[in-house]
């Protein structure tokens, strides 16, 4: 499944998986690691992986806890 993606969804997914772990959940890292995610991206790059984020959150939340920002 992953090999199909492009690499913008491939590392969104990536990311969205360590977001929604249960150790980010239960420990509240939600927010260092997104922060470390983003950090050094342009405005517009930040804005396109927050789009891909909502959609695999919109998707996925009925089966993941929703991560801790």
């Amino acid at each position: 499944m992953l090999a199909a993606l492009d690499d913008d969804n491939r590392d969104a997914w990536a990311l969205w998986m360590v977001l929604a772990s249960r150790i980010a959940v239960d420990y509240g890292l939600g927010r260092t690691v997104f922060e470390k995610a983003i950090e050094g991206m342009t405005l517009d790059d930040m804005a396109d992986l927050l789009d891909r984020l909502a959609v695999l959150y919109d998707v996925l939340r009925p089966n993941t806890p929703p991560p801790s920002l």
